[in-house]
């Protein structure tokens, strides 16, 4: 299933790109992810793989990732994949005015039998689940003070 979304962040593209590339920062607008690990740095990010362990009170997954496209400022991509799920999710900045224009598109796949009938339930709480992240990224880049030039 493809899931796509836009915001529009009150800041320019490199304090929007800062807290979607740095793992500690995007912990505190991703909902569930408890912990990450980088595994193995990359120089050019490209290709840096690490362990995420997301989950809610009932349960936990350990989720295997690694960058696969990244452009400061402009563009970061990651592959993760756990338990059944492979999730390819880039984000795409470009600036607007003082702004900046954030879009989301993941696809993700869900194996197994039950996934054909657990897809419409699983859209509509990804799809929910994405815009609250957005929301949360889109308060914490316009609540923090712009970076000293």
């Amino acid at each position: 299933m493809i899931l796509r979304e836009t915001v529009t962040v009150a800041c320019p593209p490199s304090e929007v790109f800062a807290w979607i590339s740095d793992p500690e920062r995007a912990r505190q607008w991703q909902i569930g992810v408890l912990e990450h690990q980088t595994v193995e740095a990359s120089d050019d990010v490209v290709g840096t793989r690490f362990r995420q362990t997301v989950g809610d009170e009932s349960r936990n997954v350990e989720l295997h990732g690694e960058v696969t496209a990244y452009r400061p400022d402009e563009l970061i991509e990651f592959a993760v994949t756990g338990r059944g799920l492979a999730i390819r999710t880039r984000y795409f900045l470009s600036a607007v005015g003082q702004s900046t224009l954030l879009e989301v598109a993941s696809d993700v796949r869900l194996g197994g039998r039950a996934s054909m009938l657990l897809a419409p339930f699983a859209r509509g709480k990804s799809v929910k689940r994405l815009r609250a992240e957005l929301e949360r990224l889109r308060g914490l880049c316009e609540a923090e003070p712009p970076a000293a030039g």
